[in-house]
């Protein structure tokens, strides 16, 4: 009673219960003698269980990969659209006369604002005061103007 009314005692026990019987799965155990256990299992029941157990052990490796995948796609994307950027900013200052040679310097908090949406982004889009996909110079350009206190 008391490891439900307390939520499998603040989470310590279902921990510890948990990684008895995935340890206990994953080996094939036949018996479990340890922590308040005191089971033997049926012999048909064990590579059931093992199956079962695997299972639970590759699908959240299998999420962490896809989010690796996708973070890794997000980042390619933001540094193919930086170096566009970087580009077009170029041609503006070579038709302008000026030198084009210092890298893109924009501070990374302001990189991600372009990528993010916010609440603040969409209303920034509703006012007018950003296109509906904004360029970094476009955001910082709408947040100075925003900013009252510098």
């Amino acid at each position: 009673f008391a490891k439900g009314f307390t939520c499998g005692g603040f989470m310590i026990w279902h921990l510890i219960d948990f990684w008895v019987c995935f340890v206990s799965c994953m080996s094939k155990e036949e018996e479990i003698h340890i922590v308040g256990y005191d089971v033997v299992f049926e012999k048909d029941t064990i590579d059931g269980a093992f199956i079962i157990a695997t299972v639970f052990l590759i699908i959240p490796v299998i999420g962490h990969l896809a989010q690796f995948w996708l973070m890794k796609k997000q980042y390619d994307l933001q540094m193919q659209v930086q170096r566009e950027l970087q580009t077009a900013m170029d041609v503006e200052l070579a038709k302008a006369g000026r030198e084009g040679d210092e890298e893109l310097d924009i501070p990374r908090r302001h990189q991600s604002l372009a990528y993010i949406p916010t609440a603040l982004t969409k209303e920034l889009r509703k006012a007018g005061l950003v296109q509906e996909t904004p360029t970094i110079p476009e955001l910082i350009a709408a947040f100075d103007g925003i900013d009252k206190n510098g």
